[in-house]
């Protein structure tokens, strides 16, 4: 028995840095396919701890960092669309003010949109929809997180 553990003994004794690289190899393979690959998330800012340094962000996986992108997106579109709104306003102004100057008869119905255009009330009806769809789409992201972190 003993000849036999000797013997083994000094081929791992020869072929040691064998042994070491495959050792290593077989470690670093393990980790590449065990671990998951994490960036920093786009949305949670870096914070600053009580003595003054920079706290690390959160670390978000694949799904997570698609789930942040769709949000951002729908917040774009919407931002876009309130843009429209309000280059839709303006050439609803100049429209108005064009007819006046040029000494024509003043479209009541477009006056009277004009006017609610200005005071907001159409503003406010859309942001009582944003904010409830805001708030559908936080819901959404918070139950879509927590599945992430529920299986993954």
């Amino acid at each position: 028995m003993t000849i036999v553990l000797k013997s083994i003994w000094s081929f791992i004794k020869f072929n040691l840095w064998m042994f070491v690289l495959l050792a290593v190899g077989v470690g670093i393979l393990l980790s590449s396919l065990s671990c998951e690959s994490r960036v920093p998330s786009i949305l949670k800012a870096t914070s600053l701890s009580m003595n003054g340094s920079t706290a690390v962000k959160s670390l978000i996986t694949r799904e997570e960092l698609s789930a942040e992108l769709t949000y951002i997106a729908s917040i774009a579109e919407k931002r876009f669309a309130d843009l429209d709104r309000q280059d839709e306003l303006r050439k609803m102004i100049s429209e108005q003010a064009v007819i006046i100057a040029a000494g024509g008869s003043v479209n009541p119905a477009g006056v009277i949109s004009l006017l609610m255009g200005i005071m907001g009330v159409g503003a406010v009806i859309d942001n009582r929809k944003k904010q409830s769809a805001i708030i559908k789409q936080a819901q959404e992201i918070a139950s879509l997180q927590k599945s992430i972190a529920i299986n993954g």
